[in-house]
């Protein structure tokens, strides 16, 4: 049995992630994650034109905000 600290998967809250994240151990995944009801503004600057293009094209406010959210997420997982 391995030991939990030697699992290959490492989940923590998408707001705990450091500005300089190390690279995960051989082996482990990192999962971080974050709800997407949340404010997309300050993620909007991280959409490319494509995905800005995409968002509008959302017939609901609700869906074009956890769209947005969501990529600007990853875009900022990514880019750290």
């Amino acid at each position: 049995m391995n030991h939990p600290s030697a699992s290959p998967l490492f989940v923590r809250e998408l707001s705990e992630l450091p500005d300089h994240p190390p690279r995960p151990a051989p082996g482990r995944v990192d999962l971080w994650i974050d709800s997407l009801d949340q404010d997309p503004v300050p993620l909007l600057p991280f959409l490319t034109p494509e995905e800005n293009e995409r968002a509008a094209a959302f017939h609901f406010e609700k869906d074009r905000r956890k769209y947005q959210v969501g990529r600007g997420l990853l875009r900022r997982v990514l880019g750290r």
